[in-house]
């Protein structure tokens, strides 16, 4: 999944822990610890080079992006972070497949994509973020 301001290039993988960056060809490439239970989950082989060189699908991408942020339990967070903090095209987002998200959902174990799988169920940008704001200036809570 690519973000409409890229900047970097990301890499999950189970053998790095924390996180790292290396410079290629003068483009940085930051590596990310993913857990090794999901790291072969959902990748294409790109090419049969040796050692092989594999991508992951969007679906995994997503899924590996959302997966290292904090835990979001609402639609607006969700739309926060995907769409505000992360920068990530709404357009593209709705291109993966819900049910593969829903699938790796239950195996990463993790309450943001569970969230995220129930979202794409709805096959549109729900803008409750904007919702959330509306609610919260009709009840007097924040500045209009």
């Amino acid at each position: 999944m690519i973000t409409r301001n890229t900047r970097i290039i990301t890499c999950a993988s189970p053998s790095v822990r924390g996180e790292c960056t290396l410079m290629y060809q003068g483009y940085p490439i930051t590596y990310r610890w993913i857990s090794a239970r999901v790291a072969s989950l959902g990748v294409t082989q790109l090419c049969s080079d040796d050692p092989p060189i594999t991508i992951a699908t969007p679906e995994k991408a997503l899924c590996d992006l959302l997966y290292r942020v904090r835990p979001v339990r609402s639609y607006a967070e969700l739309e926060f972070v995907m769409f505000e903090i992360l920068d990530i095209d709404d357009d593209e987002v709705f291109t993966v497949d819900a049910d593969r998200v829903a699938t790796y959902a239950e195996i990463y174990g993790s309450t943001t994509l569970k969230v995220l799988a129930r979202y794409l169920g709805h096959g549109e940008r729900l803008y409750a973020l904007e919702k959330y704001w509306g609610k919260r200036r009709e009840a007097g809570c924040c500045p209009g």
